[in-house]
């Protein structure tokens, strides 16, 4: 059973206007990630995090848990206005298992990674947009056009090229590829639209830079 307890802030004059200040670059910040992300058409709620986490930080003075809320805010909007549903990669230990050079991993570390994942679930079920957790093994060394898994498909961190067909593009991009395919294939029935719904999304992100 869930409970939730309603809090009724009495901020003096000072506190008050510190809020509104905070909620402003808010909503400027929520603002310039969400008009980022549709220019650049770019979906992927990581690739948008490690774009603009430290923008977020520095120019609108926002706090660690305010900076993943906007991006996560940004997301679930961007999902629900172009009829799209959210593909998130079980990243439990994500920091244990990361592969990221250890001269990047402390900033890294930084992203709050579960906190964006459960900021975006929050968000994803309140806006009611369809939300897929899937498996990330190997989501950045497999081909998204034959399928071949090898570790030297990947021969630099933004690079992808498979050895086995010769696809090449960039690696998040195929990476983002692989994890709505995955997402296509396991949705839970709940969220398939039944057959002959006029339901605007079809399991299948139209734009692959959704991940």
């Amino acid at each position: 059973m869930l409970l939730t307890v309603k809090v009724k802030l009495l901020p003096n004059d000072e506190q008050k206007q510190q809020l509104l200040a905070t909620m402003e670059r808010f909503n400027e910040a929520y603002d310039m990630v969400s008009e980022d992300a549709f220019a650049c058409r770019c979906f992927n709620k990581f690739a948008i995090q490690a774009k603009l986490y430290k923008r977020i930080r520095e120019e609108y003075e926002l706090s660690a848990p305010l900076a993943v809320r906007c991006i996560s805010k940004a997301v679930v909007s961007l999902a629900k206005g172009t009829g799209r549903g959210i593909a998130l990669e079980e990243l439990t230990h994500i920091n244990v298992r990361s592969t990221v050079a250890k001269a990047r991993r402390d900033s890294s570390s930084k992203w709050a990674f579960s906190q964006l994942r459960r900021f975006i679930a929050y968000k994803a079920m309140l806006a009611g947009v369809p939300l897929v957790i899937i498996d990330p093994r190997n989501t950045s060394r497999q081909c998204s056009a034959c399928g071949h898994i090898a570790k030297s498909n990947r021969p630099t961190q933004s690079e992808f090229c498979c050895v086995l067909c010769g696809h090449s593009e960039n690696a998040d991009l195929n990476a983002a590829k692989n994890i709505r395919n995955r997402a296509a294939v396991i949705q839970p029935m709940v969220v398939r639209p039944a057959e002959g719904s006029a339901c605007s999304w079809n399991g299948k992100p139209t734009d692959p830079s959704v991940g």
